[in-house]
């Protein structure tokens, strides 16, 4: 049976994202842009070239992995092929090919989850997975359990016990993270050796540095510190406090030079056994646990030291990954003032090709699994232990989730707030019934006067793959301005309009008094003449009082409050005026308006 859990802490906890704003908001589209691009490009290589044959399962998954994680729909005609495809078709083998499988499969689940979530507005639910998913993750799990070196947590590439190198022991150690985090039994002696492996392989010593991790709020997970701290002090907390040393990790022997990416992928691996050890009762004694976190600690001792002069070598985008899971399944949101994601981020954006691949060479296929990467780390994929990139914040905010500028806008359906921006990129992308639905509760909610800021996100729906969606868009952009086209051009005009009107207003330009009296003529949009009514009332035309008596006569009410308050401010003059009377009436008021007027121009004032 599916697993409801409390609905504000889905909100708070699983969807929470923080407000956007300014350069952060700037910085978020960067990489929203970037994702696109990437998307793209793979997608149409995945067309021409069909599926890479070296380690098909591999390719296949991490493929389908970082384009779930990018909010393509499961029903692109790739992603159902690639599904198929790593569900049964291919054989279970080779420990990367394994656990990405096993991850891919996660992040499918994952988005029928946040479908079901935002079709229903009553909170996240995990579902039952279908029967070939649920058993290729189990297959995943045991392979991954019955191939480790063992007696050591350590993995080689197909599970032969002659060597072992910490590359396959950190996928098997993701893969079945989140074979654990799906309710698949994993033994705690399993556990408990990966953390005996990656304590001992850790370099032996190491000059003594601070460990400076700066952590995110706290997530409610065992043993999680967050920044609002905790009242009561519980012996399994990890605290950052304490003598730590710069100490990282080797490919294998941990004598050998460390590298950036294998200390980041035996930091990574320390957290996920230390969390899923304290998940079982009993089964870390408390100096084991003070072992794991001294380990952790100088792991974070080497990440404050090394910071922004990380070199990863040859596996550059894999390293950027392994780095994504120290921060996120940390809750680390800064390594004293480094902050990890937004310099990666940088990078990754920095380093994409301008056809939109991610690559290191001329190798085609070499660049899918650097674009898969790529785009993992940009849309912070980690999702063991707790959902990232987020698209909501629970309840209505400070302002109502509607501030000027902003991108959060308050959905009552959901009782969040919701990033305006992301949730139509999904629709672009994934074009499910609950996304739909949200955008169609994001227009309805979105607030007056500031429908142009909408416009341009909604027409890059007409570029979206998927049948109906550009139906959906002519019929939100009608709701949104008020004209109804079934071409972009309409809607451009539309906001180059809008444009020109919200200059006209933000300058005062008084010498467009006579354009704006022209417009309130001639523009069919309500949306628009709003703005035109709004522009006369900033300007003080009050010449323009007769046009916009004439205005009252139109059948909105919304439009006729508009023009009401403008000619009372211009006016300052009180006559009564019911925006929402019978039409008798108010052709009444509109003719004491008139006379008014009348008396008014022939007075000369």
């Amino acid at each position: 049976m599916a697993r409801k859990r409390n609905v504000s802490a889905v909100w708070l906890s699983v969807l929470a994202v923080l407000p956007l704003r300014g350069a952060d908001e700037a910085f978020d589209k960067r990489v929203d842009d970037a994702i696109d691009r990437g998307v793209a490009w793979l997608l149409e290589r995945m067309e021409k070239d069909g599926w890479v044959n070296a380690n098909p399962l591999g390719t296949t998954s991490i493929e389908i992995y970082a384009l779930s994680k990018s909010d393509v729909s499961l029903d692109h005609p790739k992603m159902k092929e690639g599904l198929e495809r790593i569900t049964g078709k291919l054989q279970v083998g080779h420990t990367y090919s394994v656990a990405l499988c096993a991850m891919a499969l996660d992040a499918v689940l994952h988005q029928m989850e946040m479908d079901q979530a935002l079709l229903s507005g009553r909170g996240f639910a995990e579902i039952r997975p279908s029967k070939p998913i649920w058993d290729r993750m189990k297959a995943c799990a045991s392979w991954l359990v019955d191939k480790r070196v063992q007696g050591k947590g350590a993995w080689n590439y197909n599970g032969e016990q002659n060597r072992y190198d910490n590359s396959n022991s950190q996928f098997a150690v993701l893969g079945l993270g989140v074979a654990a985090k799906r309710g698949i039994p994993i033994s705690p002696e399993v556990w408990m050796e990966i953390a005996d492996h990656f304590i001992a392989d850790q370099q032996a010593d190491g000059p003594p540095a601070p460990a400076k991790p700066v952590f995110r709020r706290d997530t409610g997970l065992v043993g999680r510190k967050g920044t609002t701290g905790v009242k009561e002090k519980d012996p399994q907390q990890f605290s950052p406090e304490g003598d730590a040393k710069v100490r990282a990790w080797s490919y294998q022997d941990p004598k050998g030079g460390p590298t950036a990416t294998m200390s980041c992928a035996g930091l990574s691996s320390l957290l996920i056994a230390r969390e899923y050890l304290l998940r079982a009762p009993g089964a870390c004694p408390p100096e084991k646990l003070k072992k794991i976190d001294q380990g952790i600690r100088d792991g974070y001792a080497w990440v404050t030291q090394v910071k922004g002069g990380m070199n990863f070598g040859g596996w550059h985008f894999y390293g950027l990954y392994s780095l994504e899971k120290v921060g996120d399944l940390g809750n680390v949101e800064k390594f004293d003032d480094w902050d990890w994601y937004r310099w990666a981020a940088e990078n990754i954006i920095a380093s994409q090709k301008p056809d939109g691949r991610w690559a290191t060479d001329n190798d085609v296929n070499k660049a899918r699994y650097e674009t898969a990467f790529a785009l993992l780390v940009l849309n912070r994929a980690t999702d063991l232990l707790s959902f990232t990139r987020k698209l909501f914040l629970s309840g209505p905010g400070s302002s109502g989730g509607q501030e000027a500028g902003g991108d959060l806008i308050y959905v009552p359906r959901l009782d969040a707030q919701v990033s305006v921006r992301r949730i139509l990129r999904k629709l672009r992308f994934s074009p499910t019934k609950g996304v739909m639905r949200l955008a169609e509760d994001i227009v309805k909610v979105y607030p007056m006067g500031r429908e142009g800021d909408l416009v341009t996100p909604l027409l890059g729906l007409f570029g979206s793959p998927y049948k109906g969606i550009q139906s959906l868009a002519v019929d939100l952009l009608t709701e949104l301005t008020g004209v109804r086209a079934q071409t972009p051009d309409a809607y451009k005009d539309w906001l180059a309009k809008w444009t020109e009107l919200t200059a006209i207003v933000n300058s005062k330009d008084a010498s467009a008094a006579p354009k704006l009296r022209e417009y309130l003529k001639t523009i069919e949009s309500l949306k628009l003449r709003m703005k035109v009514v709004d522009g006369l009332r900033v300007l003080r035309v009050r010449d323009a009082i007769g046009d916009l008596i004439d205005q009252l006569s139109v059948d909105d009410p919304d439009y006729r409050s508009r023009v009401y308050d403008a000619i009372a401010y211009l006016a300052d003059k009180y006559l009564p005026f019911n925006t929402k009377g019978s039409k008798a009436e108010r052709e009444r008021q509109i003719e004491a308006w008139r006379a008014w007027w009348e008396r008014e121009e022939k007075a000369g004032k």
